[in-house]
């Protein structure tokens, strides 16, 4: 998802995948252990966690590249 990959462009990231979901849990969880318990680490890892909950619980289907490349270009 980030940072995007222009082979990626049209690309959706399946939310509703409880794989994915389970996968990006995994890694957070192994970031936290290595990483310690920062503040502000903590709360960025807390805001994705429920924003990719939401979208789990929607089944969305997004083109996460497409966006990310948007706003960094225009940056």
């Amino acid at each position: 998802m980030f940072p995007p990959d222009p082979r990626d462009e049209g690309r959706l990231v399946d939310f509703g995948d409880s794989a994915f979901l389970k996968k990006l849990y995994e890694k957070s969880q192994s970031l936290m252990v290595h990483k310690g318990l920062l503040p502000d680490l903590l709360f960025v890892m807390r805001a994705e966690g429920g924003l990719y909950n939401t979208l789990h619980k929607l089944a969305a289907k997004i083109p996460s590249s497409r966006i990310v490349r948007k706003y960094l270009k225009d940056a």
